[in-house]
């Protein structure tokens, strides 16, 4: 899940970072796609009946079909017209607490895995 939802970052950085219009399609859609792969990860985590941490858990998988479907919205934006390339510090903010989360989220998990051994 670290990977997936840090790659969701990397990729949207690589996007804008493109150097031609097919090159910032595939990194977008390997961010749909590294994003319905956290979403799926989410999914699976045991939160052990922690309240807190099934919140948490809950926010992130809204989170991640959120950023699922903005990547598939410009995908759309993309091929109907010329997206304007360049990006907005506030999806780029969004991209990092979503990241983020999912590390505290999974380091709070094996910390209590650890304290009941």
């Amino acid at each position: 899940m670290i990977r997936s939802s840090g790659s969701v970052g990397a990729n949207y950085i690589e996007a804008n970072e493109s150097l031609s219009k097919k090159d910032f399609i595939m990194r977008i859609k390997i961010c749909r796609k590294e994003a319905k792969e956290s979403r799926y990860w989410l999914r699976l985590i045991d939160t052990y009946s922690e309240s807190e941490l099934e919140r948490k858990r809950k926010e992130l998988i809204q989170e991640a079909a959120e950023l699922t479907a903005i990547f598939g919205s410009i995908l759309q934006k993309k091929f109907v017209s010329d997206f304007e390339f360049g990006h907005s510090n506030f999806f780029i903010k969004k991209i990092r607490v979503f990241s983020g989360s999912c590390v505290l989220i999974l380091e709070s998990l094996r910390s209590q895995l650890n304290n009941e051994r």
